[in-house]
């Protein structure tokens, strides 16, 4: 198969890997054998890191699209907390303070990590 063919049709089969939840399902949108899809994906280490590519872009997408909301959920959290009834506004608080610890716990965590690969570089 000529190079220029196997890459459409490996274009076209990462497009539906990315776009199904199936090999199956991408075969079929794709129009490449299901067995081909999983030779692709366990012996083609050029096709495995297109699809991590593809993929990591789409979850950063998505990522990107979430932080984007999650001044609008801290807004509607605040506002809950201001001006709900007493429940909405204890679940309110309790939805704040639990995401204000958890963020503590990531930042410690990141910190901590950080000085240990600090210390081992200077190690090395």
């Amino acid at each position: 198969m000529a190079n220029g063919t196997k890459t459409q049709r490996q274009t076209k089969a990462l497009n539906a890997l990315i776009n199904s939840v199936s090999l199956d399902e991408a075969s079929a949108k794709s129009g490449v054998p299901r067995r081909t899809l999983n030779r692709w994906l366990s012996e083609d280490q050029e096709f495995v890191k297109q699809f991590r590519d593809v993929r990591r872009q789409v979850v950063e997408a998505s990522v990107a699209k979430l932080q984007e909301a999650s001044s609008k959920a801290v807004d509607t959290l605040v506002a809950a907390l201001e001006e709900g009834t007493i429940g909405h506004r204890i679940r309110a608080a309790d939805i704040i303070l639990s995401y204000s610890m958890r963020s503590i716990e990531v930042f410690d965590v990141e910190q901590r990590l950080a000085a240990l690969e600090q210390a081992i570089e200077e190690e090395e």
